[in-house]
């Protein structure tokens, strides 16, 4: 006697791409909001670190010696556009008075400059004054040997000097080796910062939440929100250690990457779903995935949760379903 064992397919169709790429946007926005929360979060902290706050106190002594800053880290020339200079610099005359007198100061600092390397400076500065034009009148004049403000408007030597300052003196100070390397500190700094925010919230949208309230088709809130989750090439829900390693691949790959390759991984993977006649992204053709539409239907975690439903649906069935005796009659 031949024993007969029950099959049943399991059959699930596939998402649209329309309601994939409403899913990725969504998943995308929730994990840079959170990134920003959490960077926001983490700088109060960053600020207290003892080789943090000796790093911007080293650069605001520097600045302040400079002459091209001002006390709150402004720089002169954009202080000066400000609406905010005019109580104090009412007039381009003065502000200009101001930005000359700082010029001076900074190119015959020994601290920045060598020297050799002040002398070399003022003979460009005396040069780039001489040429100094506008329209056909000369900004500046010679008067005894000497390089004086022509008579002119204040606001043509105004210009001059906010130009003098951005081009030429601000670019000698960032380049001074402390500067820099106070620069480089502070950079690197919110540059871990960011990053140990964004993979935070990586690991919340994309590892913890697919574990969890997403385990059925290893969904993100994107794909809860568009009824799309993955399955294996068996019609069942990815395993968590497949999960896990998917996690991984995506945030190496898809998003660490791209931000170094200009977006190419994201490009490619959308062309992939677009134009491939599996219609998988770059991640979902690594893994053998498939995206499909659950709004109707059930992803099962394995076999036996399969079978589980499958048994719970008839006893259901069986329970709810109407019998109608007939009795003969007498």
């Amino acid at each position: 006697m031949s024993e007969e064992k029950e099959t049943q397919e399991v059959v699930l169709s596939r998402a649209k791409n329309g309601k994939r790429i409403g899913a990725f946007f969504l998943d995308v926005f929730c994990l840079f909001f959170v990134t920003f929360l959490l960077f926001a979060s983490f700088h109060p902290v960053l600020n207290d670190l003892p080789y943090y706050e000796e790093t911007l106190k080293v650069r605001k002594e520097l600045q302040s010696e400079s002459g091209l800053y001002r006390e709150d880290g402004t720089d002169l020339v954009t202080y000066l556009k400000s609406e905010d200079s005019e109580s104090e610099y009412p007039s381009a005359r003065a502000k200009k008075d101001l930005l000359s007198s700082r010029i001076d100061a900074f190119y015959q600092n020994d601290t920045f400059l060598s020297k050799a390397e002040q002398e070399k400076t003022q003979q460009e500065y005396e040069v780039r004054k001489t040429e100094a034009l506008h329209g056909q009148e000369h900004l500046f004049v010679s008067v005894d040997n000497s390089l004086t403000e022509n008579d002119v408007n204040p606001e043509w030597l105004l210009s001059f000097y906010e130009k003098e300052a951005n081009n030429y003196a601000q670019p000698i100070f960032v380049g001074y080796l402390p500067y820099l390397k106070t620069t480089r500190v502070i950079w690197m700094s919110s540059f871990v910062e960011a990053l140990i925010a964004l993979t935070l919230s990586f690991a919340i949208f994309y590892v913890v939440i697919p574990l969890t309230w997403g385990k059925r088709g290893r969904k993100t809130i994107g794909m809860k929100a568009m009824r799309v989750g993955y399955v294996t090439d068996e019609g069942l829900s990815p395993s968590s250690g497949k999960a896990i390693l998917h996690a991984v691949f995506v945030y190496f790959v898809m998003l660490l990457l791209s931000f170094v390759s200009f977006l190419l991984p994201l490009f490619v993977s959308f062309g992939m779903m677009m134009l491939g006649k599996k219609k998988q992204n770059l991640d979902e053709y690594v893994f053998n995935w498939t995206a499909v539409d659950d709004k109707d239907q059930e992803i099962y975690l394995d076999y036996a949760d399969f079978w589980a439903h499958e048994k719970a649906k008839k006893e259901a069935s069986i329970e709810n379903k109407d019998f109608q005796i007939d009795h003969p009659s007498v």
